[in-house]
């Protein structure tokens, strides 16, 4: 969090390196002014093997650093009160290699005691793609900070690698964009690698709810773009506003998840149609505190869920489950996850979906793959530490629609809020004793597909005490028996073909328990 106490500690001993190594004079083996060129507010003091530094004042000004091989590439943090417009461009065959520190630092708003300068920076930042970054320590490859204000906006197409020696967490990115006031936007379609720590972070609008507006943190992952780190690849935090990653590309996290996104007072939005795969944790992950929580997935997603890797995992923190898609609103808000016709969605320990809110309506639409020890979850969260919930059922409509194949080794479905409802005309399957389980809310569950218990003498459908309806059309095909933990529900034959239901089925040992009703339409 951007107003934690141990980070504005760590902040400070970063300030006073970075106040050493940007006010050194310039070699007197600096490169030709061709590699660094600089215009409007922006000043150059130093261009060398060592370092390239510039300064600057209020104002528009730009650097542009072109086929320079250094140490790193910074800016001497202003003390001057004012809104500065900066535009920086790595090109060429940059290469930048700090052995202990950052590639690119942009740190502004706080001077070497780490008192806060009113300092407005609009920054705009463009790394080419035959630029090479790498940094060992410090806080990324690519770090970029407003702690008073001002606008971010990174694109990136180089290679981008960090390490470090340090062993906190959370752990730094490989690219880091963070501002206290204004919106955030990352867009890369190169490769990042964070050898133990996160891979892209974007962080913004945390003064946005008293001093601004609402502001979009956004980051967008192309098809040529590689995400690959120990922590989270791509985490976007948003206060104030929209947090949104857009991945079409591939990403891969060791321990922790592969997207995620948080909204303290705004709404959470992940979209991919690329590969992600977690090792041990979510792998698409979607929260807000109060506002909207969606999901909309066409590409293949895996949470492997590597045993091997729990002990490593939890010296970092508490792992908040396995899920391949999930979506939360800690104490309300709508939730939704979408899986495509060419969405894959695997999960090895945990739910394939799964989309919790205390308050609120959650939608689950699979048109597509899922295959989880559990297929789709939908219910308040309670336990799990990632919603407020104390019961189990969502104070809202539940709705889940299934055209694609459900696998789980347990329920199929779980669906629990004060209204559910399920629509199949897929395949909803486990090998398990009960394919679909619903809360105690009044639930309707129609189907024209297949929903299959792991044997004939399984249960099929499993209804709560809640005044439920079971809607079979005439292609429908189920394995196992319709149980209802009350009485006096409906069942109701739906189509325009011919067929025999033996009423002795209905009865309270027959294969439809709990019916009282007998319905044609």
């Amino acid at each position: 969090m951007l107003g934690s106490s141990a980070l504005g500690s760590v902040l400070i001993v970063g300030g006073l390196v970075l106040a050493a190594s940007l006010s050194a004079p310039t070699s007197a083996l600096a490169l030709p002014p061709s590699n660094c060129t600089v215009t409007g507010t922006t000043t150059l003091v130093q261009c060398d093997s060592t370092f390239a530094s510039v300064s600057m004042v209020p104002g528009t000004g730009s650097l542009t650093v072109t086929d320079l091989t250094t140490v790193g590439v910074g800016y001497v943090s202003p003390l001057t009160t004012g809104t500065y417009d900066q535009t920086v461009t790595i090109t060429g065959n940059t290469v930048i290699n700090n052995p202990a520190y950052s590639g690119l630092i942009m740190q502004f708003g706080t001077n070497s005691g780490g008192t806060v300068i009113p300092v407005t920076v609009n920054a705009a930042v463009t790394v080419g793609a035959g630029v090479s970054i790498t940094s060992h320590d410090g806080f990324g490859a690519v770090w970029v900070r407003n702690d008073y204000g001002g606008s971010i906006s990174i694109d990136n197409a180089g290679t981008l690698l960090s390490s470090w020696t340090a062993t906190v967490y959370p752990p730094a990115a490989a690219l880091d964009a963070t501002t206290n006031l204004g919106a955030v936007t990352v867009v890369n379609s190169g490769s990042v690698t964070s050898v133990n720590g996160r891979g892209i972070y974007a962080d913004g609008n945390y003064r946005g709810p008293t001093d601004g507006t609402e502001q979009t943190v956004s980051v967008t992952n192309t098809a040529t773009g590689t995400v690959s780190s120990m922590g989270a690849s791509i985490r976007v935090i948003d206060y104030f506003g929209l947090a949104q990653i857009i991945n079409d590309g591939t990403v891969n996290s060791t321990l922790q998840q592969g997207l995620v996104t948080w909204s303290a007072a705004g709404d959470s939005l992940i979209r991919n149609s690329g590969h992600v795969t977690s090792g041990n944790d979510n792998a698409v992950f979607a929260m807000s505190e109060i506002g909207s929580s969606t999901i909309v997935n066409s590409g293949t997603v895996t949470a492997t869920g590597d045993p091997t890797l729990d002990a490593a995992h939890s010296a970092l923190t508490s792992p908040q489950g396995m899920n391949g898609l999930r979506t939360s609103a800690y104490t309300s808000g709508d939730v939704s996850i979408t899986n495509t016709a060419t969405g894959n969605v695997t999960s090895n320990r945990d739910a394939g979906i799964r989309a919790e809110t205390p308050t609120g309506n959650a939608t689950v639409v699979n048109d597509g793959t899922v295959t989880g020890v559990y297929g789709i979850v939908v219910n308040s969260g309670v336990g799990t530490g990632t919603t407020d919930a104390t019961v189990p059922t969502i104070a809202g409509t539940a709705r889940v629609t299934n055209t694609g194949t459900v696998n789980a080794s347990d329920l199929a479905v779980l669906i629990d809020a004060t209204t559910n409802a399920l629509v199949n005309s897929g395949t909803l399957a486990t090998t398990g004793a009960i394919a679909v389980q619903t809360g105690n809310g009044n639930s309707t569950v129609t189907t024209s597909g297949r929903i299959s218990a792991g044997s004939p003498s399984g249960t099929a459908i499993s209804f709560g005490s809640g005044s439920n309806r079971l809607v079979l059309a005439d292609t429908a095909t189920l394995v196992g028996n319709v149980i209802n933990a009350s009485t006096g529900n409906t069942l109701e034959l739906n189509g325009s073909a011919s067929g025999t239901l033996d009423l002795a089925s209905v009865s309270a040992t027959g294969a439809f328990q709990g019916f009282s009703t007998l319905v044609k339409s």
